[in-house]
């Protein structure tokens, strides 16, 4: 399996939001929702995305699509 870390740089604090995933499925989507995370979004500096491998070892990753999007949160 591996972990996909959402990191996010805001004056001296980094934020991460974090997501486990099995290795058999060879196709998948993810999202991260940063809103209970109280982040003052005019003082992001950076944001970064990791990837975590149990066991690095004999595998072969390829990221064929990626999009980073921001979407507005819809009113309930």
């Amino acid at each position: 399996g591996f972990t996909v870390r959402l990191n996010i740089k805001h004056g001296p604090n980094t934020e991460q939001l974090i997501q486990a995933h099995d290795l058999r499925n060879s196709e998948f989507g993810l999202e991260f929702d940063p809103e209970h995370l109280k982040i003052n979004v005019n003082r992001v500096e950076k944001i970064w995305l990791d990837l975590v491998f149990e066991t690095p070892n004999f595998n072969r990753i390829s990221l064929i699509d990626l999009a980073f999007s921001k979407r507005p949160r819809v009113e309930i």
